[in-house]
């Protein structure tokens, strides 16, 4: 285990690294605590190997949480998807995907893969302790005395059947509110319109969990169960929010297209012509010139070049001579803008040549002009 950047590294399983944030050892801490006094109620082990024991309890369930987000990992790799990495953090953990699912059945099996892989350790752990020791199942599954190895299986298996129950709940983002997003997409075929039903649907959920929670302050005499029920309905609440949020601004970035922001300031030229052709008259029209070839693709010349042949006393060189060939540096007029802010042509500062439907250019595009219009969409203006 190492520090990286801050954060705590635990290697890596099939090249997902995985990490944790400061918040998790906060909670490594709290939790064992909790654990060890909850051993010494119901083992005849002392004050100080309740600790250590309490303390492996937490990290073999954390174990399980890892477990559970490789189950999401591998189906997202499998998918040919790329994984970021897994952070562990204060609520359990969460696997990084760098880019969405790209159908509601891909996102399906992602999402299911991490809750099936939690039932598999329940089942087993609970299963297997009861099939052993039935007695002693009993005796832990009740707060009753009981031999300290029973005893942990038996809180693991507890704690990953609680996570299972959550993870379920229809409240995005945890993993019951992707299966339903998925589901919601598979029926309405509109991914931003399942993603906002999915959210309010958290956003419920997460309402509800703070009025139990509230509920539970006012008329029960344990205040724990209440704060964290009221936490939970808060942190689900918040969660839905920001994915809401995320859906509405992804959804506009869909409807603006590269069409509607490409730079007209530009000329189109035939091939034929000379720079000197081009640059009479105050020269071109703006940054870059299309040049029209008969038998190939549209080229793009840039002014700056044209200003470089002349200065170098070539003033009777053909644009065709001249010109970048564009043939892998074009975009459909209909291209969404999301898609393409993801192009990685733009990358090296180059433009691209949108053309229209019937392959008649339109303008160009660059990488600031589309981080300007994505900025500008984002924000509904």
């Amino acid at each position: 285990m190492g520090a990286v950047f801050g954060r705590l590294s635990f290697g890596s399983v099939r090249g997902i690294p995985i990490t944790a944030s400061g918040s998790w050892l906060f909670v490594v801490f709290v939790l064992t605590w909790f654990t060890g006094n909850h051993l010494v109620d119901i083992t005849d082990v002392g004050q100080t190997a309740s600790v250590l024991l309490g303390a492996l309890t937490v990290l073999l369930f954390f174990a399980s949480v890892i477990a559970h987000e490789l189950g999401h990992a591998f189906v997202a790799q499998r998918s040919g998807l790329k994984v970021e990495g897994i952070e562990l953090w204060m609520f359990g953990g969460f696997a990084r995907l760098t880019e969405s699912p790209r159908t509601p059945g891909e996102q399906l099996r992602i999402a299911a893969a991490g809750p099936f892989v939690t039932f598999v350790l329940a089942a087993a752990l609970l299963g297997g302790v009861a099939l052993i020791d039935s007695s002693g199942f009993s005796a832990a599954a009740r707060g009753e005395e009981t031999d300290p190895a029973t005893a942990i299986a038996v809180l693991i298996g507890m704690l990953n059947g609680a996570v299972l129950l959550l993870n379920l709940l229809p409240a995005y983002p945890l993993d019951g509110g992707v299966i339903a997003r998925a589901i919601a997409w598979r029926l309405t075929g509109d991914p931003h319109k399942a993603t906002k039903m999915a959210a309010r649907a958290g956003l419920l959920i997460g309402l509800a969990l703070i009025a139990g929670g509230t509920a539970l302050l006012a008329f029960s005499t344990d205040s724990a169960d209440g704060i964290s029920l009221a936490l939970l309905g808060w942190l689900v609440s918040l969660a839905a929010r920001g994915s809401l949020d995320v859906a509405e601004r992804q959804e506009r970035l869909d409807k603006v297209t590269v069409g509607t922001i490409a730079s007209s300031a530009i000329g189109a030229v035939e091939g034929h012509h000379t720079v000197l052709d081009a640059t009479d008259n105050g020269g071109p029209p703006g940054t870059w010139v299309v040049v029209r070839r008969a038998e190939e693709g549209p080229a793009l010349v840039s002014a700056a070049a044209m200003d470089e042949a002349l200065a170098k006393g070539q003033p009777a060189l053909t644009l065709s001579e001249l010109a970048d060939d564009v043939g892998d540096r074009t975009i459909s007029s209909d291209t969404p803008l999301r898609t393409v802010a993801a192009d990685a042509r733009l990358r090296d500062g180059g433009p691209l040549l949108v053309l229209a439907s019937d392959g008649h250019p339109l303008g160009v595009v660059t990488g600031a002009s589309i981080r300007d219009a994505v900025i500008s969409a984002a924000r509904g203006r």
